[in-house]
């Protein structure tokens, strides 16, 4: 009873919001262009295998919301408000308006159809949603929730049209969105068909990246706790079902924290426990090669705790990073081989590309070229 009167809620929220603007909606601070272009490159690693390089960044607040449209345009989440915006494939980073004058939500994640269309989302209370179609002048505010055991972890699109957010349980049940319309307004399953939630069991919002999609559009919802389990749920995402994985479990901090798939057979996702950083165990991770029915612990482990995987397609390789580093695997998951130890939150290439961007804990923006 208490779920059905939420999803009334719900809807009686939306309905009655009426999208509000940033009063400084007409203007946003940038990088000075000159000062940016003129300044060297700051190669931080440099070898046979990839090339990563610092930016100029504008902030030095955490950043983990990443959202790559194309070679140009890229879209940046983090701390006490921050949105950071690229056109130029780096070259100059600016700051967004936030939708609210004043706002210091902490927006973990960011998905960007477009140099103007973007959906942000923050983590904490009050759980927001926030959609632009102007490129981050004004922000429309998409979904409301006000309980305060909303807590959203990541939100991903399997196109142009299907998204899926995900919030840590609410009175025992896994909160799940769906849209179906681009952003523009969120729905959640049928009270019947929502998961109860293990104690314990929660998402984490470490880097956005806790959801995945097969390309044949099967999701995948990685978790925390006691047991170290996925929610796996078919287009249009009304039904799904619980599944479980060895990765280190047991405990709040323990568990998936980020999953990508290759294709529709393989997939990797990465975790451990945030508070053991340097530990390396084969738990840290799992990979599948039958598109998620079953998983299992590779034979040379991560080197530590990890909060997010991406695969490079033109050189076959998925990469993790974390806080004491980058691992590389060329063989889906089976064997990692650590290559730095930068201190990172998130990672994400260009679609079908070498390029891509990594973030850090205190505003880094680093590009990264796989050779």
């Amino acid at each position: 009873m208490k779920i059905l009167l939420h999803l009334i809620l719900i809807f009686s929220l939306y309905s009655c919001n009426s999208p509000k603007k940033n009063k400084d909606s007409t203007t946003s601070s940038a990088v000075n262009k000159t000062e940016q272009n003129q300044t060297p490159e700051n190669v931080i690693y440099d070898d046979s295998s990839m090339k990563i390089i610092e930016l100029r960044s504008p902030t030095n607040e955490s950043l983990r919301g990443i959202s790559i449209v194309d070679e140009n345009v890229a879209w940046f989440g983090g701390a006490n408000g921050t949105i950071i915006k690229t056109t130029d494939g780096g070259k100059n980073l600016y700051f967004m308006n936030v939708p609210y004058q004043g706002d210091t939500l902490d927006y973990r994640d960011i998905h960007g159809f477009d140099a103007d269309t973007v959906i942000l989302m923050n983590s904490g209370n009050p759980g927001r949603i926030y959609r632009t179609n102007n490129g981050g002048k004004g922000w429309k505010k998409v979904f409301n929730f006000p309980v305060e055991q909303l807590f959203f972890d990541a939100i991903e699109f399997v196109d142009n049209q299907f998204g899926i957010a995900y919030s840590d349980p609410i009175n025992g049940m896994h909160f799940i969105l769906v849209s179906g319309i681009s952003g523009k307004m969120w729905i959640a399953p049928p009270t019947e068909n929502l998961i109860p939630a293990l104690e314990g069991e929660a998402g984490f919002a470490a880097s956005g990246s806790n959801i995945a999609f097969t390309p044949s559009k099967r999701a995948f919802i990685g978790l925390g706790g006691p047991k170290g389990r996925m929610l796996v749920g078919e287009h249009p995402y009304k039904d799904w079902f619980a599944i479980e994985t060895p990765i280190f479990q047991g405990g709040s901090t323990r568990g998936i924290y980020s999953i990508n798939f290759k294709d529709n057979y393989f997939g990797v996702a990465v975790g451990g426990d945030y508070t053991l950083p340097d530990t390396s165990m084969v738990e840290n991770s799992i990979y599948t090669t039958d598109g998620g029915i079953t998983w299992q612990n590779p034979e040379t482990p991560l080197s530590g705790y990890r909060s997010c995987v991406t695969y490079c397609k033109p050189a076959n390789l998925f990469i993790a990073v974390g806080t004491n580093g980058i691992d590389v695997s060329d063989d889906n998951g089976k064997n990692w081989q650590k290559i730095n130890d930068l201190n990172l939150n998130a990672i994400q290439f260009v679609k079908n590309s070498n390029i891509g961007y990594l973030l850090g804990n205190k505003g880094q923006i680093y590009k990264i070229e796989v050779k």
